[in-house]
């Protein structure tokens, strides 16, 4: 999903009888929290200090907006060249192009010429695109337009159109990036939540788990359902806070990479998962495409809930298993 959807989050655990921190901050292009117990509240407060480090380092490294990031200079030698990068890099792509084939392709990094087509980087567009533009557009869309070099570390696009977008992932590895610098300074028990992409581990005092509310795709101010997460990471991808306008109709910022349009079968649709790289990349890949929804059951540790539009309202499904639990 990309950075800027976040649906409104209910953390529990008001009562502290440990350590207790709570900080949030505008990184990566939107607001990420972090909510943890510790030892002392200096300890919590320099780990908090680390993440937040670790955040900006990752924006710099795949921040799409950023020229001189490591993801810009990718993009910028497609059609010509591969670019030097890091061994972090080299070893997220390769796994992003791993994740696009077990997701059928229905997870795409190379999403972005049709971001932008679509209106979604620049100017809004004031008609549809066309036909042409359409086919144009998912020429340069495609894992297989992504070559990994790893004994150079370099990677590079083979068409000059293509470009990568690292708003359905990125996110979601910061977040994990983030617990493991937590759990590596000690921190017993967290939630680190960026942009609709969180990841729990421990419990919170007297609780059963984290609570979370996942928003009403129809109206996000409300809550649709509550569930408490132990050691889980969740992401929800939906239509309802990102979309243009074109011809008094709106289109959501989810792309069906089969056919070049906005997925419109999905209103939204939340992952449990144990990484929130993989909530992240799910949560995207069932969200763009409705026949990805119909594997989710078989995809060991995953679980879902699914909202979609119909005749008679919104109509929920639900899958969960492991550490979720839902209570009202």
């Amino acid at each position: 999903m990309l950075v800027h959807i976040m649906p409104s989050w209910l953390i529990a655990g008001q009562k502290h009888t440990r350590a207790y921190r709570e900080r949030s901050l505008f990184t990566m292009g939107s607001i990420a929290t972090v909510c943890a117990y510790g030892d002392t509240t200096r300890q919590i407060d320099s780990a908090i200090n680390k993440v937040i480090e670790e955040f900006n380092r990752l924006d710099r490294l795949l921040s799409v907006y950023m020229p001189t990031s490591e993801i810009s200079r990718i993009n910028g030698s497609a059609g010509s060249d591969s670019a030097p990068v890091s061994s972090e890099v080299v070893t997220l792509i390769r796994e992003m192009k791993v994740l696009g084939e077990q997701t059928g392709g229905a997870f795409d990094m190379t999403v972005e010429p049709l971001m932008r087509l679509w209106g979604f980087r620049n100017t809004p567009r004031s008609e549809l695109p066309s036909d042409a533009e359409i086919s144009a557009a998912l020429d340069a869309v495609g894992n297989n337009h992504v070559f990994v070099d790893e004994s150079e570390e370099r990677v590079g696009l083979d068409h000059p159109a293509s470009r990568i977008d690292s708003g359905g992932w990125g996110v979601g590895y910061a977040v994990d990036r983030a617990v493991a610098i937590l759990k590596a300074e000690g921190i017993g028990s967290a939630l680190v939540n960026h942009s609709g992409d969180a990841r729990t581990f421990g419990i919170p005092e007297e609780q059963e788990g984290w609570a979370v509310a996942i928003p009403n795709p129809e109206y996000p101010d409300e809550m649709l359902k509550s569930v408490r997460l132990q050691d889980c990471a969740i992401s929800t991808s939906g239509d309802y806070e990102r979309f243009v306008t074109i011809d008094s109709m709106r289109y959501g910022h989810l792309m069906n990479v089969r056919n070049g349009h906005p997925e419109t079968t999905v209103s939204s649709v939340t992952i449990f998962a144990g990484t929130s790289l993989t909530a992240d990349v799910m949560s995207t890949a069932s969200a763009c495409s409705f026949e990805m929804l119909s594997r989710l059951e078989s995809l060991p540790g995953l679980s879902y809930i699914v909202v979609r539009n119909g005749p008679e309202g919104l109509n929920v499904r639900e899958f969960l298993r492991g550490g979720v639990q839902a209570y009202e």
